[in-house]
C-alpha cells in the first residue's frame, strides 16, 4: 500500500544520502502507486474517509546526488516519474564525486 498520510507531500528531498538504484527505484515506485484510505482509521461512526484511490500530488522531488545511483537508476527514476502528474521539479543530479555516466 502506499504512503496515505502523505496524499499532500510537497517536498521530497532525500538528496546527499546513500540510497543506491534499487532504494530510489523502490522509493519512486512506493509515490507512484495509488493509495487508498482505509475505512478502518476512521473514527467509528465516521464516513468522510473514502476507499478511493489516492495519489500523492507532489510537485517537487530532490532525489540527486546519492551514492550508488547510476545512470539507468536515474533513467528508471524519471520514467517513472511521469506517473505524477503534479511533480513541476525532478533534481537527479548524480553523484556528486562521479558522474552518473560513469556509473
Amino acid at each position: 500500500k502506499a504512503l496515505p498520510h502523505l496524499v499532500e507531500l510537497q517536498v521530497l528531498d532525500v538528496n546527499s544520502n546513500n540510497i543506491g538504484d534499487s532504494g530510489i527505484v523502490s522509493l519512486v515506485q512506493t509515490l507512484c502507486q495509488p493509495s487508498s484510505m482505509d475505512m478502518e482509521q476512521n473514527p467509528p461512526g465516521d464516513k468522510s474517509l473514502t476507499a478511493a484511490p489516492q495519489y500523492i500530488t507532489l510537485p517537487q522531488m530532490h532525489i540527486g546526488y546519492n551514492s550508488g545511483v547510476s545512470g539507468p537508476g536515474s533513467a528508471r527514476v524519471a520514467q517513472l516519474s511521469s506517473a505524477l502528474p503534479a511533480l513541476t521539479r525532478l533534481d537527479i543530479s548524480g553523484d556528486r564525486y562521479k558522474p552518473a555516466h560513469l556509473s
